[in-house]
Parts: C-alpha cells; sequence; structure tokens
C-alpha cells in the first residue's frame, strides 16, 4: 500500500517539473519571454504542489488490496522507465502543451507579440 502511494506521489511531482523546466528553456534557446519569474515557480511549487503530493502518500486502500501479491524487493523499485516514462515522456509534454497553449491564447487575446 505504502510502496504504491509513494509511486502515485513521485510520478505526481516528476510530471510537474517538466512543464516548469521547458519555459525555461524556451526562454533561453529560443527567446520566448517567460511566463513565469524563478520566485513565482518556487511559490507554486512549495505553497500548492507539495500538499497534493504528500497527500497522495496517504491515500486510503483499495478495496482489493488483500489480492494483490506482496513486491519483489528485488526486480519492483519505486522508480523505474516506465514510470519514468509517463512521468517525463507522457504526462510531463501534456501538460507542457495545455500551459503553453495557454499562454500564447493569452498573449493573443491581448494582442502581446512573442
Amino acid at each position: 500500500l505504502l510502496f504504491s502511494n509513494l509511486k502515485k506521489s513521485i510520478a505526481y511531482t516528476l510530471a510537474h517539473l517538466v512543464p516548469e523546466v521547458v519555459p525555461v528553456l524556451l526562454w533561453a534557446f529560443v527567446g520566448i519571454p517567460q511566463p513565469m519569474g524563478s520566485i513565482l515557480t518556487l511559490c507554486i511549487d512549495l505553497l500548492t504542489e507539495l500538499a497534493p503530493a504528500t497527500s497522495l502518500a496517504f491515500e486510503k486502500a483499495e478495496s482489493l488490496i488483500m489480492q494483490v501479491p506482496p513486491r519483489n524487493v528485488k526486480t519492483d523499485k519505486l522508480t523505474s522507465f516506465s514510470l519514468l516514462f509517463y512521468s517525463y515522456g507522457q504526462a510531463g509534454i501534456i501538460l507542457t502543451a495545455a500551459c503553453l497553449f495557454t499562454y500564447f491564447q493569452v498573449f493573443n487575446f491581448y494582442g502581446v507579440s512573442a
């Protein structure tokens, strides 16, 4: 139970890192204005992302938890390739695309050129 909840918490934390790093890289290499400053990004991380990530570790057990076999200590790790691919490659890219789409829509709405 605790192991699976910690994996959920790690996946959540890793997935929201991509939308924070990509705009900085776009600013540095392409010249697109940054949507947020560094201090605001840290405030969002510390004030709004910490509680949901922690609450995933204390989530209630599923109803069929006793039918799940125990984990293999040698092969089951907290982070695996599939977890990292999901966090960075799938959820992270989707979140980044949605954030950048909204960012450019707001720029377009107010007539600001990037």
